[in-house]
């Protein structure tokens, strides 16, 4: 938890005055500055001793994110604290083990929706497993497929690998180069902070007339929010 090892660091705070509040302006008597200086660092150590307690008290409630924002608040006053770089990290790799999601996917058939929604900016992890078969019949020329096909294949990521792409609402699982959603590679593994809030599909890099036989399975982790069922009857 925060609040035992933020004792001690702000124990170690109150001893050690800032460099820049010790610091005299040169238009007060040292005395009257030593005296600004005590008051000054006194506030600074009440205000971290509040928002460090926020933070605790936040961690304890289970709000990860709001504990977040009061270790990051005390960073920008503190940006050399360790003990509070160390524990931000900490809350934020939690998010990836509190909630995961495994899914089970058909490759066959094309953009398959995970049943989850992103939020932009929100650090999501992706992890698969699986093999699958790839069959291709194709009449093609020397150039063999073109990059810029509007069909769903993704030229940024190699044949069959997984892909996925956000989808905001409003909108469909169609892929047009340099418009609308843009796919992104997956792989085997992929931690990202989605451009837009939407609805996570996923599918292989396959082009056009390839036929997918066998199913991947995909761990997800991190921040999202699993869609409602629709009620059966």
């Amino acid at each position: 938890m925060i609040r035992s090892w933020m004792i001690c660091w702000l124990s170690a705070v109150v001893l050690a005055p800032s460099v820049v509040l010790a610091q005299s302006s040169g238009k007060k008597s040292a005395a009257a500055t030593r005296t600004l200086d005590v008051t000054a660092q006194k506030l600074e150590a009440e205000f971290l001793k509040g928002v460090a307690d926020l933070a605790s008290s936040y961690e304890e409630a289970g709000d990860n994110e709001k504990a977040k924002a009061m270790l990051q608040a005390i960073l920008k006053l503190r940006p050399d604290a360790e003990p509070v770089k160390e524990k931000l990290k900490e809350l934020e790799e939690s998010v990836f083990t509190d909630q995961q999601e495994m899914l089970d996917l058909d490759m066959s058939k094309g953009w398959v929706s995970t049943g989850m929604v992103v939020e932009k900016g929100k650090k999501l992890r992706l992890e698969s497993v699986g093999s699958y078969k790839l069959i291709v019949n194709d009449s093609l020329g020397p150039e063999g497929y073109q990059s810029d096909s509007d069909e769903l294949f993704f030229d940024g990521a190699p044949m069959g690998a997984l892909i996925g792409m956000v989808i905001p609402p409003g909108t469909v699982a169609s892929h047009t180069k340099g418009k609308g959603p843009q796919p992104f590679m997956v792989g085997e593994k992929k931690e990202l902070g989605p451009q837009v809030t939407g609805l996570l599909v996923l599918r292989v890099n396959a082009p056009p007339g390839a036929k997918c036989v066998g199913r991947l399975k995909v761990r997800l982790s991190g921040n999202y929010t699993k869609l409602a069922e629709p009620r059966k009857g």
